[in-house]
């Protein structure tokens, strides 16, 4: 298991023991081949043992094969809902395929109690020339519903789903979103005891998604999820616990979502600054400081500054001569390129005069209220007169807010409390 560290947490999962574990993986790998031809020969020489009662040997590696997962364990109980995140290649989906049994293990056990609602790929299992109707009863039968199971849940499947008429259409005329709300609707149709998630949420429009997160909180209690997503919103809006991959091996596990997000964007290198615009403004540099910390002059160090402390951004620029007068938009951006806050010069009764040939400004922020994390600078510049975008800078610095403490909204107010 994974906290900090591998080692650090023997028991991170947050669900009492007295929930029944459902889902059991030790030790598990599964190894691929990077090339094509290999690949087949290795199938046919693997095949061929089998058929001679030779047992093949799936526990080393052959010439241009990998591990794709490489000795992962965990446990699932019922209640909990497994946050999975990764680079692209890290081993998620091959994870999740390996658990749905599409895969089999080349080493390790996997133990699975109950039956499997899974929703791996979009489009996955339904048949392009088949009706949706069609479709349903086909993959009822493939997760173990009887006839008569998909009798009486057909009309939910369908309503849920949203697809009217289109339902007697063939499944090749659907839209993206219209086959991800059919595969959804089947996977939680059968009540599943394990219920597999792989980047479900990233299609469809928010009314949608609304009524797949009803969905996942009500079935949830009863159910162990495994939930696969880029978007650390759904992860932290969904799930309870969190598991990090990376060359298909577990780097963190634990009931923490929010170390657990700033352990996957630590994978990631620091982004390059983009600038757009006009031109008809330059950036010469921008130093951070704080109460307590000095300015931000190093290119390798990450600026840190206390939760509440005040922070003082000294900007020195200039602008094309043609410019008269400018506002100044102040971006903060979280790990994820969302704009979380924000300060603009003429909201705050500051207006930026070109009267000289180079600018510098202060500006400073008491009380910073950003939670603890990684965020960076943004700086945009435009004309008051024409409202033309002088210089738009992304990405100038970045920074990181500590407080030791971790809430998953990026910002925390502070407020008066008292019983009344």
């Amino acid at each position: 298991m994974v906290g900090a560290t591998v080692a650090e947490k023997k028991h991170a999962f947050s669900v009492s023991d007295r929930k029944e574990v459902v889902l059991s993986v030790k030790n598990v790998a599964k190894k691929f081949c990077k090339n094509l031809k290999l690949s087949m020969f290795y199938g046919i020489v693997d095949l061929s043992q089998s058929l001679f009662g030779f047992k093949p040997d799936s526990t080393r590696l052959r010439r241009s094969e990998f591990w794709a997962v490489d000795d992962v364990s965990f446990e699932l109980r019922k209640g909990q809902t497994l946050g999975l995140i990764g680079v692209n290649g890290s081993g998620k989906s091959t994870l999740l395929k390996l658990v749905a049994g599409i895969f089999p293990p080349d080493k390790g056990e996997i133990t699975v109690k109950g039956r499997i609602g899974s929703l791996i790929s979009l489009g996955a299992g339904f048949h392009p020339h088949m009706t949706g109707r069609e479709n349903i009863y086909l993959n009822g039968a493939i997760l173990g519903m009887s006839h008569e199971e998909i009798d009486s849940k057909v009309q939910a499947i369908i309503d849920f789903a949203e697809l009217g008429d289109f339902i007697d259409a063939p499944v090749a005329t659907y839209s993206s979103g219209m086959r991800v709300r059919l595969g959804f609707s089947i996977a939680i149709a059968i009540k599943p005891d394990i219920l597999l998630l792989d980047e479900v949420l990233a299609v469809g429009d928010r009314r949608f998604r609304a009524k797949c997160y009803y969905e996942i909180d009500k079935i949830s209690n009863g159910s162990a999820t495994i939930f696969v997503s880029h978007n650390m919103a759904n992860i932290t809006r969904i799930c309870t616990d969190i598991m990090v991959m990376d060359h298909g091996q577990i780097k963190y596990q634990s009931n923490d979502i929010t170390e657990g997000s700033d352990h996957y964007f630590s994978l990631f290198p620091a982004g390059e600054g983009s600038i757009t615009g006009a031109g008809k403004a330059r950036l010469y540099s921008l130093a951070l400081s704080s109460d307590s910390s000095s300015s931000s002059d190093s290119e390798n160090d990450v600026f840190k500054i206390k939760y509440l402390d005040t922070l003082t951004i000294d900007i020195h620029f200039s602008m094309d001569s043609s410019v008269q007068k400018a506002v100044m938009n102040i971006l903060f951006v979280d790990k994820e390129f969302n704009h979380v806050s924000s300060s603009k010069s003429d909201l705050c009764n500051f207006t930026i005069l070109n009267d000289s040939p180079e600018i510098n400004l202060r500006v400073k922020f008491p009380n910073i209220l950003l939670s603890p994390g990684m965020y960076s600078i943004a700086i945009k510049i435009i004309d008051k007169n024409t409202d033309e975008v002088l210089l738009n800078y992304h990405n100038i610095k970045d920074f990181q807010v500590t407080g030791g403490f971790s809430v998953p909204a990026p910002v925390h107010f502070q407020a008066d409390w008292s019983y009344v």
